[in-house]
């Protein structure tokens, strides 16, 4: 069950009066319109661990026995495509995991300078409105964050400088500050690195020098696993001319940045299932699939020695240009 903020809270940390503000709930999932980041940059569950530059600093949190706890608190960016990030916190509890009583999570807000954005919306998984963590709600285990601008009123840009403000949920006292400078790319590694697969990079690609052909990709979730797949089709021509296509699927594990795909070819049927027809699926090869950015498509294809005549044949890297996306899940 979730605390309701007091409002008198709310109206000192927003610097505004209680008139008007609003906490009505909206049943199921949604897409965060307002987000700071691109969808693609994150996935599900969040990283552990950190990459590049971090902030730690120890926090006091008060606990939901009137006590208080001291609580970690790690903050990084998570590097983007397009020269952006987002931004990720953990906070630990130092060997206390699931223990009662427990801290209360605190308020967040940003600040760039002076110059307040409001309270951040804080989120355990990434790209929808309706996954925020209550101020006051229980740490019962450590975690990681995304600290997101609100759906209304914040001007929060992730790559900017900023302060992040932590405040007591029960008093709304200031409890830490933390600095941010301003995001640097190169000393995030992960900013080279191609996108981790996620359903974002579903959608069709093409070369705009070879008209006619083109590749659809899919990638979504395997029942009753943690892993993902990836289903590859790529419509493409012999080397004579005809028409022809070649088809796969993969499972890769999540935060995966590559996946292999056997493919394979369909011979022996008939025009919209007719009679006479005996098809068959037979091995053609494998592809590799990356995406170093969200409009861009990599794969290296290499076909199987010994395939009959007429079967597409070769080897060789390719790098093609979204045509399409999917409806609700822009990448960028």
């Amino acid at each position: 069950m979730s605390m309701r903020t007091p409002c008198w809270i709310l109206a000192a940390l927003l610097a505004t009066s209680c008139t008007g503000i609003s906490f009505a709930d909206s049943p199921g999932p949604g897409i965060n319109a307002a987000r700071a980041y691109p969808p693609s940059c994150l996935s599900d569950p969040l990283p552990a661990e950190p990459t590049g530059p971090v902030i730690t600093h120890s926090l006091m949190l008060p606990r939901n026995d009137a006590g208080s706890e001291t609580v970690s608190i790690t903050v990084w960016r998570s590097a983007c495509s397009g020269g952006q990030s987002a931004v990720l916190a953990r906070l630990t509890r130092d060997n206390r995991d699931g223990e009662v009583p427990y801290p209360l999570f605190p308020y967040v807000r940003f600040k760039v300078g002076e110059q307040p954005l409001g309270i951040a919306r804080v989120a355990a998984e990434p790209n929808t409105a309706r996954s925020s963590v209550d101020p006051g709600s229980a740490l019962v285990y450590s975690q990681t964050y995304v600290l997101e601008r609100a759906p209304t009123g914040s001007q929060l840009a992730p790559s900017m400088p900023m302060g992040i403000y932590l405040y007591s949920p029960t008093t709304g006292t200031e409890l830490l500050r933390l600095d941010m400078p301003a995001y640097d790319p190169a000393q995030y590694p992960q900013s080279a690195l191609a996108l981790p697969l996620t359903g974002y990079l579903s959608g069709n690609w093409f070369d705009a020098a070879h008209g006619g052909e083109g590749v659809q990709t899919e990638i979504g979730e395997t029942e009753g696993s943690n892993d993902r797949y990836i289903v590859f089709a790529w419509y493409t021509f012999d080397n004579q001319g005809a028409p022809s296509w070649l088809f796969g699927s993969g499972v890769f594990a999540r935060g995966a940045r590559t996946a292999d795909i056997e493919l394979g070819y369909s011979s022996g049927g008939r025009f919209a299932g007719g009679p006479g027809g005996s098809p068959a699926t037979l091995d053609w090869g494998h592809v590799s699939v990356s995406f170093p950015d969200c409009n861009t498509l990599k794969f290296s294809y290499a076909a199987k020695p010994g395939l009959p005549g007429g079967i597409p044949q070769g080897a060789g890297t390719k790098q093609w240009t979204r045509l399409t996306s999917l409806n609700g899940l822009a990448c960028q």
